[in-house]
């Protein structure tokens, strides 16, 4: 399999450079057309390299394939603000061709990784502000803005990984997230204070963010073990929508509805929370 999976990869590759080559500018397919082929392409390679129960190689493989067909791209006009968007795409694309590939807890555990909220969020944010604002720089600036505001509940949780004080990285014991969730809903209060005054969209991010923090700590403290990995891309989803940015926070989330339950950590019902709790924070 995984010859014919390097055998993809070229095709793949040598396929871009000919459209370059025959005159196709970036931008011009329709985008279901565009999507779809990101994911047949990036998907397929990831579910051949992953066949021998190697997953990791799976989506290796894919995002490699995604890089490397922008980087064939690069002449032909792709900004990087575009090529950003794709490779996003292609992640999920990958981890989903993996995941069909193997669909045990290990494979759970490893989209669970890759699409830690640690890394989603920021990307997720910056690009919510960026659809509204259309400035790169804003929204990167806006983005450190939340970092440094949410930065001691994720110092918590890092000290607490670290020193042995949760179970696991993932904190799965509902008990041991109250501390956790308390952190977290006071440095978005205080994300909110500092963004009050800012342009559209950051102050309506910052509700966005508190309200959801504080639901998911009063679900958790009624017993529901409410899944942060869903609840963060599908509510930054759920606001970017109808814009194109869209679905690929939108098929993270999906994805990890699935991974949550096969690696072990969530039950199906603490998944249906996670997206209501995101459906009651991002739509209006």
């Amino acid at each position: 399999m995984r010859g014919l999976a390097w055998l993809w990869v070229t095709a793949a590759l040598l396929a871009t450079a000919w459209m370059g080559a025959a005159g196709t500018q970036v931008g011009t397919w329709p985008e279901g057309y565009h999507l779809l082929g990101h994911l047949v392409l990036c998907g397929g390679a990831a579910f051949l390299a992953g066949r021998s129960r190697d997953t990791v190689l799976g989506v290796v493989v894919g995002v490699g394939l995604g890089a490397a067909i922008e980087i064939v791209q690069l002449p032909n006009g792709q900004s990087w603000i575009e090529a950003s968007y794709d490779l996003g795409v292609d992640v999920v694309a990958a981890l989903l061709g993996a995941l069909m590939a193997d669909r045990g807890e290990r494979s759970g555990h490893l989209a669970s990784a890759v699409l830690h909220p640690l890394l989603i969020a920021p990307v997720g944010l910056a690009a919510a502000v960026y659809v509204v604002a259309r400035d790169a720089w804003e929204a990167i600036g806006w983005t450190l803005v939340a970092a440094a505001c949410l930065g001691p509940a994720v110092g918590l949780w890092v000290v607490g990984t670290t020193g042995g004080w949760w179970s696991d990285a993932d904190v799965s014991r509902r008990a041991e997230r109250g501390p956790l969730f308390a952190a977290g809903v006071v440095c978005a209060v205080g994300f909110l204070l500092v963004a009050h005054r800012a342009p559209a969209p950051v102050p309506h991010l910052a509700l966005v963010a508190a309200g959801c923090a504080a639901l998911g700590a009063l679900l958790t403290r009624l017993g529901l073990k409410v899944s942060g990995h869903v609840a963060i891309p599908a509510a930054l989803g759920l606001l970017v929508a109808p814009s194109r940015i869209a679905v690929p926070l939108l098929a993270a989330a999906l994805l990890l509805s699935w991974a949550r339950v096969a690696a072990r950590r969530h039950r199906p019902v603490e998944i249906v929370a996670a997206w209501l709790v995101a459906a009651a924070g991002a739509i209006p």
